[in-house]
């Protein structure tokens, strides 16, 4: 079975995010923001991590971020992982929601979790 979690371009996770995004700046040179969301669109799904810890989500790249997560908000550093619980569960009622920052000219992010496996709700 293919999994349904990851990330993903729209609140509907409909469109998933597939390798490096790549984020400018705009013609001043100022930061641009870009909102993926973490989730599955599979409401009978949820999410563990597979080593028993916490489900993290990291970003690798020329980046600042934040995660809002009601109980566990975090603002990290490219190449930092931040704790979004022990399960995570589907449907886009419980997406995760990512802000992404760059003030770099042409930045290749990739945004990833650790292993996950994943269940029949």
């Amino acid at each position: 079975m293919d999994a349904s979690f990851g990330f993903f371009f729209d609140p509907g996770l409909t469109t998933r995010v597939r390798g490096r995004v790549v984020m400018t700046v705009d013609d001043e040179g100022n930061g641009r923001d870009l909102l993926v969301y973490f989730g599955s669109p599979k409401a009978s799904r949820f999410c563990v991590a597979e080593d028993g810890g916490d489900v993290t989500i990291s970003v690798t790249g020329p980046v600042s971020s934040s995660v809002n997560v009601s109980a566990v908000p975090g603002v990290f550093l490219g190449g930092q992982s931040v704790a979004v619980g022990a399960r995570v569960d589907g449907g886009p009622g419980n997406l995760i929601p990512v802000y992404l920052r760059t003030d770099v000219a042409a930045a290749s992010v990739v945004i990833e979790s650790n292993a996950l496996a994943e269940y029949q709700a």
